[in-house]
């Protein structure tokens, strides 16, 4: 892990990067921070990074992508949805009509 160097030059800190063996054994702090409840496996990872001060952390996610997988699933959902209502509707007509045969 790299060091984080503060005025001057000085080394004043070194930020670990760690997993979890369970997620669920992460407690939350508050202001997105969280840490490990006591008694959790914690692992060190290996990783070779930087942090850079004054800078925002973009996001992992092409919103335009995931909205088109959103409106796609949404649109099989609604057509499972019609498909149901029509085996219903079939199923109920199937059944008044064997029922009148007798």
């Amino acid at each position: 892990m790299g060091g984080a160097a503060g005025a001057g030059g000085v080394l004043v800190g070194q930020i670990g990067l760690v997993d979890v063996d369970n997620h669920l054994n992460l407690e939350k702090l508050g202001g997105n921070m969280y840490r490990p409840r006591p008694g959790s496996a914690v692992e060190e990872i290996e990783a070779e990074g930087y942090v850079a001060q004054g800078y925002l952390e973009v996001s992992n996610v092409n919103p335009v992508y995931e909205m088109v997988n959103m409106i796609e699933a949404q649109r099989q959902f609604e057509a499972y949805a019609k498909v149901m209502q029509t085996t219903d509707s079939i199923d109920k007509e199937t059944i008044n009509k064997v029922g009148k045969a007798r």
